[in-house]
This record gives structure tokens, C-alpha cells and sequence, in this order.
């Protein structure tokens, strides 16, 4: 009775925390009662879009680690966590009182919540596409979701769907004009009286940079390339036309009180218009505009450039530029060495917000200069890896570092010089941690004390190694040739020529290499391509073809007999390494199959796949032996437990753990960003989890109770705590810990403090 209890218990763990599915249905909004700790993690991930709240005390912002996340303008401090999507967000949107905040993400779902509280008001659901936009019209009244097919009107009290039409654009008071393919025709209507106000002709691609202003009177049409007409909408009638005379419009929009209108091609010409269309400036700008913001006096300018060059090396990113309408000249401009995401200013004209991969600025528009930041706190974490003792973590973050599970914190810091690492793991004594870095130099250190031992200088950044012969095989993502080393000595072997592979399409990046324990054969995977290797000879013995997708995942079978390649094509293949014959497929997905892991007793397979499911085979014959259903989520991993009694199927943010007696979900792994990465202790009692974009590692026992949480901050500080947010850590990091009630920031010192735990991670580990 008390095995079938905690199954009970687990099932609905792992089902029962799914989200509430509210279309149209109010959810009830507790205000918030008690201070509400604030870890200084940051955002794991960088931000879609940052806006400013009506009154401009506030910014809110759209992150892809599927948040949203308020911040304190003043301070630059969080203030709360917006949580509900399942996927990556790509807005946040204020009301225009302020009170709500509505968000749209990848996982085409929009959620209301209550800006001073953070609950969810209501989400919106069933769309059934990407969402495009979300606005508030009318006061905030209404909510207009754009997709590809359709713009719905919702009623924000209720939730109800008023009306459905055709992707339209929409100005304030309720006035919208459907965007209609094929067609020179254009009526614009009125939401609640349909009545068709006017039409506008002889436009051919009203969709692209045409748009109302901001009190809805005027509406800029984009005629066609370079032609656009200004129209009237309140007298219903032709404001003014207007050619560019040079090179199609990329861009266009109206001052507040509709006194100016900008125009950019793409040829990075800028000109303004006055009301009655006259040009009054035309200069040339740094590039295609991506966003103009006038001040709300009308006076000046905010220019922000699109600056996807910035991708590629030695190109200087476009400045953001200040512009003085009355002085047809510009005042300032902010060099930016990032590439910059989004832009916002606030209501008063006083402050900009910029959003980039590495810092979120907020900036003084009077002067250009830098007045606060929004940045990340923790650091991302690159490779997670067990020792053999199972008593410590090797940990690339950017720096490696060795970190004391037991004790909760780090205990050596392999660092040499400036180059980050992108990954740190033991060898199989677990005497040494090997690191691939940037500077593509591979290092050997001893696990003991953090001394280098050797500095190997390879020529890329990534690496796989065979300890039996002290063979290390270096590559790029990219290669051309790939590199052998001795491991001993350090020095060069021979090259292997990659040149013999062939490619099948243009996006041949390595997605698997390996090496057998003796160091004899190595394996990469290349589009669709799987190769094996004669180290020794240094040539390429077999070219395995057979797959017609791109080759996502391939793994060794622990003997080294066999490789298993997993699929775009929705199948996985085995492989004998010994001749390089197929020896058989395995159909059965219904999506693309991410990953495909042998048992550590060789009779059992699995393959993680897209169509939400995880398959078990028999690794002798192929046959399918169970299905295992990840609740509708995408499954990207899966890992066997080394005594191959449980299994692991990783998603985006989350992962479940499997007894696989009874082929049962255990427990659910939450809270990450990315694809979760999970890994077994050796004896099989720990197990970590951490997400491609996370910063946090969580530890678990091998039932998933979560014992702690832990990450850095800058070079030295760590901070770790438990499911109840107590916590501990060093000294630097512990300062960074503060609380919020409503939207007032709470130093500890000003609470009854019980939260700090001097020696957290030691009394929980003393159990286990």
C-alpha cells in the first residue's frame, strides 16, 4: 500500500504541475502578503524586448528563457518573475494604465498578468500559430493577438474573443485596415460598428512598415518601393504623397502629435516630413533604421540601426545617434560593441533602455551616458561532469572550477590566463580534469589541487580523448582536418583529412565526434554523412550513408561494437563499427528522433524524439519494446542510470526521471532553460541537472527530491539554496540577496532574517 501511495504521489508531481489551460477564464489574483526573496541569478537568457511602464518607474522585459522579468528603473534591480510560458518569449507589453502586463511567446500562447502582483489574469489559448504581436487598444479595454492568419479581439475583464479577422493593423481607438495579399485595395473600418470609413487604393504591400499613429488620426501607407501616402483618417481623405525618389522604404513612423513624420530606405537616407509633407531634414544615417523614437516634446530623436553585420568579424556596429529636429544635427551618438536586440524609451523622453547578448543599459537621453544596468548576475554554465568518487563536480563556467557536492562549494579554480572553457571533465581514474578552451588550447590539470600539468596547444576548440593510448583528437565545429595528439608528450601525431568526407548540404557542422577506448577508431558525424576513422593509418575507412536527414545525435555502445545515429528523418540506425554495416533501422517516430543512447548492458536502446515520446528497443534485434509518453513535450535526451534500472528523458526546461522495472515516471526535473542536460552519479544515488542557457545547477536524489541549487557570480562568488529559498554562500554573493513586497526593494537587514542558513548544503547532504 505504501509503494502504491508513493506512486500516487509521483504521478501527480509530475502531471498535476502542468499548466492551468484558461482560455477565456479569469484566474483568481491574490495580492501579494509577504516579502518575496530575490536570488541574484539574473535572467538565464538574453532579452527579447525591454519597455518601459506608462509612468516610467518600471521596465518590463521578454526573455528566451520563457520569463518575463519586472525591474525597479532607479535601481535597476528585479522585482518579480513572470512565469507560465513553455517556450521562449518574444514580447512583453504594459497596458496603458500600467496594471497589466500581457506577454507572447514561441509556444503560441499569451498570458495577462497582474503587473503589481505578478499573477496570471488569463491565458490565452488555442490560437494555433506563431503569435505575431499583441496590443492593447482602447484604453487597455481590448487585447488585439496578431498571428500569421488571423488578429483576435479579446475582452481583457473576461477574456472573451469579441472578433476574428484577418491579420489587421490597428489603431488605438478601435480602427484597423486587414492586410489583404494580392489586393490595391484597402478599407478602413471600425471595430464594434464595421461601418467602412474609407478606402485606400492603389497600395500593393500595406503590411510592410505601414502603420496608424499614435493617437490614431493618420495612417502611413507604403504604397509601393518608394512611393507612400499619409492619409486622413478622421476626415477621411488624402493628407499628402510623397516619393523618395531613391530606394525602397525599410522603414517609417509618426511623431506623438502626428507634427513630423520619418522615413528611411534602405539605402540609409533619412528624411522628415512636417504635417503639411514637406521635407524639412534629410541627412544620411549609419544603416537601415530598426527603430526611431521621438522625445514627447517633438523636438528630437532617438535613431537605433538594424546591426546583424555585427555577427561577423571586424564589422563596427552602427551607433545609437541623438538627433536635435530644430538643429537638423546630431548631438550625441553611444558607440556599442554589442549586438544590440531592442530599444525603449520612457514617457518622459528622459531615459532609453537597450537590450543586447551580454548587458541591458539603461541610458540618460540628455547625455548619452550609461545610468544603471539590468545585467545577468550569474554565469552561464558550459559543461557540467561527476568525478569517479562522486564526490565533486567539474564545472566550465567560463572559468573550470572543482565543486565539493557535499560541502556546497567550490574547492580549486582552474584558471590560466584569459581563455574560457568550454568544457571541463575528468578522466576515468578521476585523478585528472581535462578543459578544451577558447584560446583552442587543451589543458590537463590534477583534480587534487587544480595544478596544470600540461598545456597541449591544438588548433580548435573542441576535443574528444581515448586514455588506453593517450590519444586526444582535436576538431572545429567546421573542420577541414581533424588533429591527433598525444596526450603524454603533448605533441602533434598526424592529421586526419576531412576533406574526404561529403558534404550533402550546407549545413555540414559536426554534430557527434567519438573515439573508441583503444584509440583505433574515431567517428564523426556531418550533415548526413557518419564516418569512421583508422587513427593509426590516419585515413577514413568507412562512409556510412543511409540516412535522409541530417544526423542530429550519434553514441558508442560502451563495448565500442556498435554506434546508433539518431535522425531528421524521424529513424535512428545501428551501425557495426567493426565493418561499418547497417545492421538495422528503427522506424516508429513520428518526428525528428534528437537522441539515441545504448544501455550500459548493451540490450536496450533509447531514442528521445520531437513527437513527444521515448522509445525503448531491443539492441540485439531492434525490436521496439515499450513507448514512454513525455506528456506532449519535445524530448531532446535521454541517459541511462549506470545500473541501468532508470532512465532520463530531457525537454526544454525540464526533464523526467523513469524506473524502467515498471516503465513508470518517477519524478519531473523543473525549472531550467534550454535543453536540460542530466547526468548520473557514478553510483547512481546524485543526479544533476542544469539547461544549454541556465546558470543554475540543481542536485536531486535519484527519486527526485530536490536537495540544492547553486551558482557564480563573477570570478569568486557562489550562492546555494533549497526548495524553501534558504540559502548560503560566500560573502560577495550572500550581499546581493534582497526582497521585494509590492514593488518596494527589502534589504535583509531590514527583515527577521531566518532565510540565511550558515552551512545549508552540509546539513542537507548529511542525509544522503
Amino acid at each position: 500500500m505504501k509503494v502504491l501511495l508513493q506512486w500516487c504521489l509521483a504521478l501527480l508531481c509530475l502531471f498535476g504541475m502542468s499548466d492551468v489551460k484558461s482560455q477565456g477564464v479569469k484566474i483568481n489574483n491574490s495580492a501579494v502578503a509577504n516579502p518575496q526573496i530575490i536570488l541574484p541569478i539574473g535572467h538565464l537568457d538574453f532579452m527579447e524586448t525591454a519597455v518601459f511602464s506608462p509612468d516610467g518607474k518600471f521596465i518590463v522585459t521578454a526573455n528566451s528563457d520563457a520569463t518575463s522579468k519586472l525591474y525597479d528603473v532607479v535601481s535597476g534591480k528585479e522585482l518579480r518573475t513572470f512565469k507560465g510560458h513553455r517556450d521562449g518569449l518574444t514580447g512583453a507589453f504594459f497596458s496603458p494604465d500600467g496594471k497589466m502586463i500581457v506577454t507572447i511567446s514561441d509556444d503560441s500562447t499569451a498570458i495577462l498578468f497582474d503587473a503589481f502582483t505578478g499573477a496570471i489574469i488569463i491565458r490565452f489559448e488555442n490560437i494555433n500559430n506563431d503569435i505575431d504581436d499583441a496590443k492593447f487598444i482602447m484604453g487597455g479595454k481590448y487585447l488585439v493577438i496578431t498571428t500569421e492568419d488571423n488578429s483576435i479581439v479579446y475582452e481583457t475583464s473576461t477574456g472573451n474573443e469579441i472578433d476574428k479577422i484577418k491579420p489587421a493593423i490597428f489603431s488605438e481607438d478601435g480602427n484597423y485596415i486587414e492586410i489583404k495579399e494580392s489586393q490595391k485595395k484597402f478599407v478602413v473600418k471600425n471595430l464594434f460598428s464595421k461601418r467602412k470609413k474609407f478606402t485606400l487604393s492603389n497600395c500593393f504591400n500595406l503590411d510592410y512598415h505601414s502603420t496608424f499613429s499614435q493617437d490614431g488620426k493618420l495612417f502611413f501607407a507604403n504604397v509601393k518601393d518608394s512611393f507612400f501616402i499619409v492619409y486622413d483618417v478622421v476626415n477621411e481623405r488624402k493628407s499628402f504623397t510623397y516619393s523618395t525618389n531613391r530606394n525602397r522604404i525599410s522603414f517609417a513612423t509618426f511623431s506623438p502629435t502626428d507634427k513630423f513624420v520619418l522615413v528611411s530606405t534602405r539605402d540609409s537616407m533619412i528624411s522628415i516630413y512636417n504635417d503639411k509633407g514637406s521635407q524639412i531634414i534629410q541627412l544620411k544615417g549609419k544603416g537601415e533604421i530598426e527603430k526611431a523614437i521621438f522625445s514627447p516634446d517633438e523636438k528630437s530623436i532617438v535613431l537605433f540601426y538594424e546591426n546583424y553585420n555585427s555577427f561577423r568579424d571586424g564589422v563596427i556596429n552602427p551607433p545609437i545617434q541623438f538627433l536635435d529636429i530644430s538643429k537638423k544635427e546630431l548631438i550625441w551618438e553611444i558607440p556599442y560593441d554589442d549586438h544590440l536586440i531592442t530599444i525603449d524609451m520612457n514617457a518622459e523622453g528622459t531615459k532609453l533602455i537597450t537590450t543586447s547578448y551580454d548587458e541591458n543599459i539603461i541610458w540618460d537621453v540628455a547625455s548619452g551616458k550609461k545610468l544603471n544596468s539590468l545585467s545577468p548576475n550569474s554565469l552561464y554554465l558550459n559543461s557540467v561532469n561527476f568525478s569517479r568518487d562522486n564526490n565533486t563536480l567539474a564545472i566550465a563556467c567560463p572559468h573550470s572550477k572543482i565543486w565539493d557536492i557535499r560541502k556546497g562549494k567550490p574547492v580549486v579554480e582552474l584558471k590560466d590566463g584569459k581563455s574560457r572553457a568550454y568544457k571541463a571533465l575528468y578522466n576515468k581514474k578521476g585523478d585528472k580534469i581535462l578543459s578544451y578552451c577558447s584560446d583552442s588550447a587543451t589543458r590537463i590539470w590534477n583534480a587534487a589541487d587544480g595544478k596544470l600539468l600540461k598545456k597541449i596547444n591544438t588548433i580548435d576548440r573542441n576535443a574528444v580523448f581515448s586514455e588506453t593510448n593517450n590519444k586526444l583528437i582535436n576538431y572545429d565545429l567546421f573542420p577541414e582536418i581533424f588533429h591527433v595528439y598525444d596526450m603524454e608528450s603533448g605533441a602533434f601525431l598526424k592529421d586526419l583529412n576531412s576533406g574526404e568526407c561529403t558534404l550533402v548540404n550546407d549545413f555540414g557542422f559536426v554534430s557527434f565526434c567519438g573515439v573508441t577506448k583503444d584509440g583505433s577508431r574515431f567517428v564523426n558525424t556531418n550533415g548526413r554523412k557518419i564516418n569512421i576513422w583508422d587513427v593509426n593509418l590516419g585515413m577514413l575507412i568507412y562512409d556510412l550513408s543511409g540516412h535522409k536527414g541530417t544526423v542530429l545525435a550519434a553514441n558508442l555502445s560502451y563495448d565500442d561494437s556498435k554506434l546508433v545515429t539518431a535522425s531528421s528523418d524521424n529513424t535512428a540506425k545501428v551501425w557495426n563499427m567493426n565493418n561499418g554495416n547497417l545492421l538495422y533501422t528503427l522506424y516508429g517516430h513520428k518526428d525528428e528522433v534528437h537522441d539515441a543512447v545504448f544501455s550500459h548492458d548493451l540490450k536496450r536502446i533509447a531514442t528521445a524524439s520531437s513527437d513527444g515520446t521515448i522509445k525503448l528497443w531491443d539492441a540485439r534485434t531492434g525490436k521496439l519494446i515499450k513507448t514512454l509518453s513525455a506528456n506532449g513535450q519535445q524530448v531532446y535526451k535521454v541517459v541511462f542510470s549506470y545500473d541501468d534500472a532508470q532512465l532520463i528523458s530531457s525537454g526544454y526546461n525540464n526533464a523526467i526521471i523513469w524506473d524502467l522495472k515498471t516503465n513508470i515516471p518517477i519524478a519531473q526535473l523543473n525549472d531550467h532553460c534550454g535543453v536540460t542536460e542530466c547526468k548520473f552519479s557514478h553510483d547512481d544515488k546524485l543526479i544533476i541537472s542544469y539547461g544549454r542557457r541556465d546558470h543554475v545547477i540543481q542536485v536531486w536524489n535519484n527519486l527526485g527530491k530536490k536537495l540544492y541549487s547553486m551558482f557564480f557570480i563573477g570570478e569568486t562568488d557562489y550562492l546555494v539554496f533549497d526548495e524553501y529559498n534558504h540559502y548560503d554562500g560566500s560573502d560577495g554573493a550572500i550581499n546581493q540577496v534582497y526582497y521585494t513586497q509590492d514593488n518596494k526593494i527589502i534589504s535583509p537587514s531590514e527583515l527577521s532574517n531566518k532565510d540565511y542558513v550558515p552551512g545549508l548544503v552540509e546539513k542537507i547532504m548529511s542525509n544522503y
